[in-house]
């Protein structure tokens, strides 16, 4: 028998190769992939994972909504499993008899590490607690120490289907290896079909080393161009250009041609330049009397000829400084001159690539290029939340109310749910935990992907399938390659304001002037200024629909505490200028400096992201909040008295909103329409955004804060919403209808 000390930390470390076997991204987004596979062509509901490890594979079902369950012989890898799955997971030997039965066991390059008596036993417990089973154990590594019963898969072909289990030789489990198999109850096959599928899944191994071989020379190549600069598509299709032509086309000729008529040119109108000079130079005193002094030293010897001529030329140099930089520039024309003259000499002459204005265009906008994708007619109508990124180490209101959105439309239309993101690895706990903290109950299917900004691997898209795009560059990619009618755009803010007037701005107003794209738009405020404000998108009412946002993570609160020493929260995120991080910083220096804020009695809150502990006037030390996962951030909010939350943009944000509802006052700045936010609640003051007012503000905060009853009454008697189905649900409802009628 196995012993489970031979499983400890040191084989973890080590026993897979190069990377060790921990929670890393690829590790993780590994099983994640494999995850997603299963639900989507098995469909369990129920699953054991049969030498678990550290539980990667139970905690991606758990994510997906798939009870999972874990047993491993390892008692290292059991106690590193995630905190959150220590109860579905256990140390356990595959050879004592499983409890309960499953409607899928997985077992994933396991019994290769036991003795073929103990697997035998393995097998037989897995036929006693299921008719379903996914395995794979490697035919071909003998050399890792653990593996005592690496064996043909002929050979465990044969074993399975004496316990009454056939392969399912139509069924491609190659997503977990080439020689994985899915086993099924059921009659046995013939000994002609096993040798079949035994040479289809060698065949998949050749081919997973090719692909694998090919990959090596593909990275061994892009290390050895890497010198030249960008990696971006476009480069590297002219690179492609530059080795497919082996010989100059004419074309090529004929550029070079036009190219060595140009220099010749430039040389002639610089000899016509120079000639000029000479002229002028022979014209003046000094040249005439340097020539005399030439012809005297014309006629001494060599020798004391070339040493009076650097001396006179030194001394010329010495003598006009200014004119050094047009020398240093004549010299460098002159150099590149005879290096091009270099160029021309031989019988062949190198072409470089020709940069095209549509090469240029494509790589400044490279993250607008069209989203890969190909028509899927097999698969179950999909709702698509398309964004940049998620992860839960940060404050993600908007990707959150994102996420809210596709899960409601996604209940709405009976459809699968899909979170696809562009710049990072999407992680899966996230969807679990902002249903929990938002009430969202949704039972249906959810499977996750990465799509790189300059990836070509595409994503299956049904004719009735929905992308909920979260941005116009989200927007303008999707437009690329799905037809607007299956797009919704979510808009939480004029996106126009991320830019100053260039470029960007102008592709930006062009995806909201699109009227043939529908809109959900965050808070009727913001509607109002699409609809009546200074740069008003056409055809509005007709294709969008406004909705108010809800703030179930801040419950009312039973009473209003009062405390020694109240505290005050500053919104601070440096990087994103809309929150005037610098702006408010003042406000706060002011409010110190003029008495308003007191160090005695108030605790300074910066909560954000991208800061550093600093000193403010006064000696005050700043509590700094930075990166906090969205309940840490709620939690904190309750314990708040004042707020200062900036936004110059026409939304009123979320952070005021989220301390509003939690009973605190909150000072927060004018902009366009928005001038009051008194319809949502009592304690939100806001003030212009010069310097004075916002001080005088928080002034004002300060003594309403004292007023805990009031505070409190102002809270109970808020218009915030705390169910999104009040708001968003009804909002989305009159979308899909006026999608319908369309």
């Amino acid at each position: 028998m196995r012993k489970h000390d031979q499983f400890d930390e040191a084989y973890f470390q080590t026993g897979f190769g190069p990377d060790a076997y921990a929670r890393t991204a690829s590790w993780l987004s590994f099983y994640s992939n494999i995850v997603d596979n299963i639900i989507h062509s098995i469909g369990p509901r129920t699953v054991l994972d049969a030498g678990c490890a550290l539980g990667m594979v139970v905690e991606a079902f758990w994510d997906r909504g798939v009870e999972a369950k874990g047993l491993d012989i390892s008692e290292y890898a059991i106690s590193n499993v995630r905190p959150d799955m220590r109860e579905h997971c256990k140390v356990a030997s595959l050879v004592e008899p499983i409890e309960g039965h499953y409607d899928l066991i997985v077992c994933i390059e396991v019994l290769e590490h036991m003795p073929i008596d103990e697997a035998k036993i393995a097998i037989s417990n897995f036929a006693s607690a299921t008719d379903t089973l996914l395995f794979s154990s490697t035919p071909y590594d003998f050399e890792e120490v653990t593996h005592v019963n690496v064996r043909p898969t002929l050979s465990w072909l044969k074993f399975f289907m004496s316990f009454g289990f056939v392969p399912d030789v139509l069924y491609d489990a190659s997503f977990i290896t080439p020689h994985a198999i899915l086993f099924r109850k059921g009659e046995s096959v013939s000994d002609e079909m096993l040798t079949l599928f035994c040479e289809l899944l060698r065949l998949k191994h050749l081919i997973a080393h090719d692909k694998q071989l090919f990959e090596s020379v593909r990275l061994e190549l892009e290390a050895k161009l890497s010198h030249y600069g960008s990696k971006s598509d476009d480069l590297q299709k002219q690179l492609e250009e530059c080795q497919n032509e082996l010989t100059l086309s004419e074309n090529g000729y004929r550029r070079e041609i036009r190219s060595i008529l140009d220099q010749i040119s430039t040389l002639e109108r610089e000899k016509s330049s120079l000639e000029e000079r000479i002229l002028h130079i022979e014209s003046r005193r000094s040249y005439k009397i340097k020539s005399t002094v030439q012809s005297v030293i014309g006629k001494a010897s060599p020798r004391l000829y070339n040493r009076a001529r650097q001396i006179a030329k030194a001394g010329y140099w010495i003598l006009t400084p200014h004119k050094m930089p047009s020398r240093i520039e004549f010299i460098k024309r002159r150099n590149a001159a005879l290096a091009s003259k270099e160029q021309l000499i031989g019988s062949r002459v190198e072409t470089i690539p020709i940069r095209t204005a549509r090469s240029m265009i494509e790589k400044r906008f490279q993250n607008l290029a069209p989203l890969p994708v190909f028509e899927d007619r097999a698969s179950e109508t999909t709702v698509t939340v398309l964004t940049d990124s998620v992860d839960r180490d940060s404050l993600f209101g908007g990707v959150a109310t994102s996420l809210i959105a596709g899960l409601l439309i996604s209940a709405r239309t009976g459809s699968r749910f899909r979170l696809v993101t562009r710049t990072s690895p999407p992680d899966p706990a996230v969807v679990g935990s902002i249903m929990k903290a938002h009430n969202i109950d949704f039972t249906g299917k959810v499977s996750f992907s990465y799509m790189p900004l300059l990836g070509s691997n595409p994503l299956p898209v049904s004719k009735k399938d929905i992308v909920l795009t979260t941005s116009w560059w989200t927007t303008q990619a999707a437009l690329g390659s799905i037809s607007p009618k299956n797009i919704i755009y979510i808009l939480q803010e004029d996106e126009r304001m991320f830019y100053p007037y260039d470029d960007m701005r102008v592709k930006c107003n062009d995806i909201l002037s699109n009227e043939n794209i529908f809109m959900l738009v965050n808070t009727h405020l913001l509607f109002d200024y699409f609809k009546n404000g200074s740069m008003p998108l056409k055809q509005l009412t007709k294709r969008a629909v406004a909705f108010e946002p809800a703030f179930p993570t801040f419950p009312r609160p039973a009473r209003i505490e009062q405390r020694a020493k109240r505290n005050f929260f500053f919104y601070a995120r440096p990087n994103h200028p809309r929150n005037l991080f610098w702006h408010g910083l003042e406000v706060v220096e002011r409010a110190l400096q003029q008495g308003v804020l007191r160090d005695d009695q108030w605790i300074i809150n910066f909560v954000g992201d991208s800061l550093e502990t600093f000193e403010l006037s006064g000696g005050v030390q700043a509590r700094v909040w930075s990166k906090m996962p969205w309940t840490d951030y709620a939690k904190l909010a309750s314990t708040m008295d004042l707020g200062l939350s900036l936004m110059d943009t026409p939304h009123p944000s979320y952070p005021p909103l989220d301390l509003a509802a939690s009973g605190a006052i909150v000072v927060t700045n004018q902009h366009g329409p928005k001038t009051s936010l008194e319809h949502w609640s009592k304690n939100i003051i806001t003030a212009s955004l010069d310097l004075d007012s916002l001080v005088s503000a928080i002034g004002d905060g300060v003594r309403r804060a004292g007023d805990l009853q009031a505070r409190y009454e102002n809270c109970m008697n808020d218009g915030i919403l705390r169910d999104w189905e009040t708001g968003l649900g009804g909002a989305i409802d009159r979308l899909l209808k006026m999608r319908s009628a369309s």
